[in-house]
């Protein structure tokens, strides 16, 4: 079986699953993300997976407690498999590029929502603004950092629960609150060509970057 035959299956297979055992699905997958794989492996292994769940799903229970050991069930599926190598600096420029390309597309969003008062804006440009780069730097941080929780822990169950009052709902809300207080405060104005050129290469280089992992 081809990629794009696993790929379709595996998702046809979730389809089948409630929402707690796609969570459960999910944590899975995070797990799976610390070990050096390839996009083939890894879909051979969550069918396998997949497959296996299906089999002991019970009407009244959920995969978190019909699995007592998740680290060793999947450990079963990954024989021979060896975990990645963290790489700080790599890590770190993923980073930039992705708040570049972010505020980047932050900037071509605001200059064409016509959010921008026609005052301040500039024909020959577009206008960068305190408040893009607060909301950017708010919507990443708080985007990244449930997902490196969940890699860091995939199978705390807590990770996947939603509280809508949760400490992280409310930081990420004054952020932006902040973000919209400053939104009218130029910083400076910067070519268009350039802010094209950023995201269209920004997203080129993260989309490669996720199909090779």
């Amino acid at each position: 079986m081809d990629i794009k035959e696993l790929k379709k299956e595996n998702k046809e297979l979730r389809s089948k699953l409630n929402k707690d055992d796609k969570n459960f699905i999910d944590a899975v997958s995070f797990y799976l993300d610390q070990f050096q794989l390839s996009s083939l492996e890894r879909q051979e292994i969550m069918n396998q997976i997949y497959r296996d769940v299906m089999k002991k799903i019970e009407v009244n229970n959920s995969l978190w407690f019909i699995i007592e050991d998740p680290v060793k069930y999947c450990d079963q599926f990954l024989w021979g498999k060896e975990k990645k190598v963290k790489n700080i600096k790599e890590e770190w420029v993923m980073f930039i590029i992705l708040f570049i390309t972010m505020i980047a597309l932050y900037i071509l969003m605001m200059n064409f929502s016509n959010e921008i008062p026609v005052i301040i804006q500039d024909k020959k440009g577009f206008v960068v603004t305190t408040g893009m780069i607060i909301n950017s730097i708010s919507l990443l941080l708080f985007s990244l950092v449930p997902i490196k929780m969940r890699v860091s822990n995939p199978f705390n169950k807590n990770h996947y629960s939603v509280k809508f009052f949760s400490a992280q709902a409310l930081s990420l809300f004054f952020a932006l609150m902040m973000g919209g207080f400053a939104k009218n405060h130029i910083l400076f104005n910067i070519d268009k060509p350039i802010v094209y050129g950023i995201t269209l290469i920004g997203l080129a280089y993260l989309t490669i970057k996720r199909k090779l992992i």
